[in-house]
C-alpha cells in the first residue's frame, strides 16, 4: 500500500522468555481454577450452574454455598454428583511449577485477555517503542543535561507525591520530547510529537500460556527466595500480528522556520529519521545491562548465551528484543538506562526516599537489585521475564 501520509509495518512479537501482563483480576483457586494433577481447569461458572441444576437436588445451590464457605474441595462436591470437571471447564492448561499443587495458594494472578486469550496488548508494544525513542534522544545528547536536571529536580520536589513513589517516572521524561505550549492563560501543556505513531490491537495472536509462579530473589542472594506468587503467564512460542504506521513528518524542510510550530515540526523531522536506528540502540543497551548483570550468577550462565545471540540478531539488523511486563522494571519502562551513572544514582535516591515515606520505612530500596524469575525454572537456571523478539516488514 502506498501513502504520502505514513509507512505502514507489520510488527510481528514473538515471546522468548515468559511474559506477565497483570489484568488487574485474581483468580480464587478452588472455585475460578482447581487443579487435577499436573493440569489447571478454568471453570466456566455458567457451564457448572446448568450442570448442577441438572441434578435431581432441590438444594444444590445451597449446597456450593456451603462448600464454598467452608473451604471444601470442589473436586469432591462435583465427583458427589457426577459432574466432570472437564465438561464445565472453558480452558485447561498446564502447571509448570509443581509447588503451586503442594502449597495452599489463595489466588492466583491472571494474565490480560481479549477474548478470553492472555495477549500482549498495542498500547504496551508501543510504550516500548516510544520509550526507546526516549533513551536515543537522551543518551546521544540531543536533550541537553540542562533539561533532565531541570525534570529532575522537579521530580525530587513535586511532581511525584509520595504515595506514588516508582510510578509515573516514564511519563514525566516524556515532556522532554513534548512541544511546549503556553496558553492565552499562561498555563503550561505538553504536546504529544509521538501521536505519529500508531500500534494495532494484534490482528493475529497465537497464545500459548500456563500456570506457572513468579519468584523474586535478590542478585546478591539468589539463593533467597523473598517472594513467590501464582500467575497465567503467556509461554515462549507465543505469537502476535500486528499494524505499525509510521507518519511521515508534515514539512520535511520545517527546520528552517523560527516559529514555535516550525520547532515542532522539526521535532518530527527527527522522530522519524532515527525510528529504527533508535530501536537498535535501545535493544542492544538493554542486552548489555541484563549481559552485565547475569553473567555475575552462575545458575544464569545458559541465558547469558541466548542473550549474546539475540545482541547478534540486532547487530545483523534481523531483529530488536526488548522487555515487557512484569519484569520489565526500571529498564524498559523508564528513564533508568537512558541516565548517566550520576544521574542514575540521583534518581535511584530520589526514589527511595518518596518509597520510604509511602512504605513507612518498610522498603528502603528503590531497587536496582532485584531479579524477577520463572519459578519452575528456579533455582537450577536463571529467566527473567518479559523478553520479546519484534521484527518489522514494510509493507507500504
Amino acid at each position: 500500500m502506498k501513502s504520502n501520509l505514513f509507512t505502514k509495518y507489520v510488527l510481528e512479537a514473538s515471546v522468548v522468555s515468559e511474559v506477565f501482563i497483570w489484568s488487574g483480576n485474581d483468580v480464587l483457586v478452588g472455585y475460578d481454577i482447581v487443579f487435577v494433577n499436573d493440569r489447571a481447569y478454568l471453570i466456566d461458572h455458567d457451564l457448572m450452574a446448568s450442570k448442577l441444576l441438572e441434578t435431581s437436588s432441590r438444594n444444590i445451590l445451597g449446597e456450593l454455598k456451603n462448600v464454598l464457605d467452608r473451604g471444601l474441595s470442589l473436586l469432591g462436591f462435583l465427583k458427589k454428583y457426577g459432574i466432570r470437571v472437564d465438561d464445565i471447564s472453558r480452558d485447561t492448561l498446564p502447571v509448570k511449577d509443581r509447588r503451586i499443587l503442594m502449597e495452599t495458594y489463595r489466588y492466583v494472578k491472571d494474565h490480560i485477555r481479549m477474548k478470553n486469550k492472555p495477549y500482549i496488548p498495542g498500547s504496551e508494544i508501543k510504550g516500548v517503542l516510544r520509550t526507546a525513542l526516549l533513551n536515543f534522544f537522551v543518551s546521544t545528547g540531543k536533550i541537553p543535561r540542562k533539561t533532565i536536571d531541570e525534570i529532575m529536580q522537579g521530580l525530587d520536589e513535586k511532581i511525584i507525591k509520595e504515595k506514588n513513589a516508582g510510578w509515573g517516572v516514564e511519563k514525566i521524561f516524556k515532556m522532554i520530547l513534548s512541544y511546549e505550549n503556553y496558553s492565552r492563560r499562561v498555563q503550561q501543556h505538553y504536546v504529544d510529537i509521538l501521536h505519529y505513531l500508531h500500534v494495532s490491537d494484534p490482528l493475529e495472536m497465537r497464545s500459548r500460556y500456563a500456570v506457572d509462579t513468579i519468584a523474586v530473589v535478590k542478585r546478591t542472594d539468589p539463593g533467597k527466595t523473598t517472594a513467590i506468587q501464582p500467575i497465567i503467564g503467556l509461554e515462549e512460542g507465543s505469537r502476535f500480528i500486528y499494524e505499525v504506521n509510521l507518519y511521515r513528518p508534515i514539512r520535511e524542510d520545517a527546520s528552517g522556520y523560527s516559529t514555535e510550530i516550525g520547532k515542532l515540526l522539526e521535532k518530527y523531522n527527527k522522530v522519524y529519521t532515527v525510528f529504527f536506528d533508535a530501536l537498535r540502540y535501545f535493544s542492544l543497551k538493554l542486552i548489555d545491562y541484563e549481559i552485565r548483570q547475569l553473567s555475575k550468577l552462575p545458575s544464569a550462565r545458559q541465558f547469558v548465551e541466548r542473550l549474546k545471540s539475540w545482541r547478534g540478531e540486532v547487530e545483523a539488523g534481523k531483529a530488536y528484543y526488548f522487555k515487557i511486563g512484569f519484569g520489565a522494571g526500571m529498564y524498559s519502562k523508564t528513564i533508568y538506562l537512558s541516565l548517566n551513572r550520576k544521574e542514575q544514582a540521583q534518581l535511584i535516591d530520589i526514589m527511595s526516599r518518596k518509597i520510604r515515606r509511602r512504605t513507612r520505612g518498610k522498603i528502603h530500596v528503590w531497587d536496582t537489585l532485584t531479579l524477577k524469575l520463572v519459578g519452575s525454572r528456579y533455582p537450577s537456571e536463571i529467566v527473567p521475564f518479559g523478553w520479546v523478539r519484534f521484527s518489522f516488514k514494510n509493507i507500504s
